[in-house]
């Protein structure tokens, strides 16, 4: 299991991306060229983002993107205990001085009838965000349409593909390049 295998590495990194298999599914130190570690696990809820924090603070990153929550949705998990995982995870970082920045949970096209929970979740992580002065960065803003992935940059409804790769890249690079002591 790969929470396992992280605590191997004794990587040190500036930004961690922390998420599940649309985080995994991408070398984000090759994208951008710089130190970044890859914390995605595939199938993974944000109850195991909470209990691989260890992993995290390992890497003394200043940064951590953090998305996630559709595989919670997908099992049935209710989005207040979703966003009350969020909401420890974030203030678990802050306490150890790590800057969060919250990624929206991308809607997808596979199951429509997920996505009103994909909107609820959504707009209680951007409130939150509001309130407390952090960073949130609404991806769904130029990947999905009607509440829906574009199937342009999906290969499943879920999933992307490398165009859909490319547009996150876009959205967050201004967040990742910016200097790290900021």
């Amino acid at each position: 299991m790969l929470t396992e295998q992280y605590k191997l590495y004794d990587s040190q990194a500036d930004i961690v991306m922390l998420g599940d298999s649309i985080t995994f599914g991408l070398n984000w130190n090759e994208l951008f060229n710089i130190n970044i570690v890859n914390r995605g696990i595939g199938g993974d809820i944000t109850e195991g983002f909470l209990n691989r924090l260890d992993s995290i603070y390992s890497a003394s990153p200043k940064k951590v993107f953090i998305m996630g929550g559709i595989n919670d949705i997908y099992r049935g998990v209710k989005v207040n205990q979703i966003f009350s995982n969020y909401i420890k995870i974030i203030e678990a970082l802050k306490s150890k001085n790590i800057v969060p920045y919250i990624q929206s949970t991308l809607y997808n096209s596979a199951r429509n009838d997920l996505n009103s929970s994909v909107t609820e979740l959504n707009n209680l992580l951007k409130e939150y965000a509001i309130k407390n002065n952090i960073t949130y960065i609404d991806l769904n803003e130029k990947l999905s349409k009607n509440n829906s992935l574009i199937s342009d940059y999906t290969y499943d409804g879920l999933h992307l593909n490398s165009n859909g790769y490319k547009i996150w890249k876009k959205e967050i690079e201004q967040y990742i390049t910016t200097s790290i002591n900021q």
